[in-house]
């Protein structure tokens, strides 16, 4: 029983942790050039097959 929920919570631990947005300081550089510096948020998910989606919203 307690090898059950070990495994439960390892499971939950990683479902909830492959889903995080990050905030912070984009820079685009372009052939050395600043070409933007703003605030972005970035959304990681994972999806069901193993990959990883990307979702940068807004982008300037």
């Amino acid at each position: 029983m307690k090898r059950f929920f070990t495994a439960l919570f390892v499971v939950l631990g990683t479902v909830t942790t492959f889903a995080k947005t990050y905030t912070g300081k984009l820079v685009v550089y372009i052939n050395g050039n600043i070409a933007d510096n703003s605030t972005a948020t970035i959304n990681v998910d994972q999806q069901g097959d193993g990959t990883y989606k990307l979702s940068l919203a807004n982008f300037p």
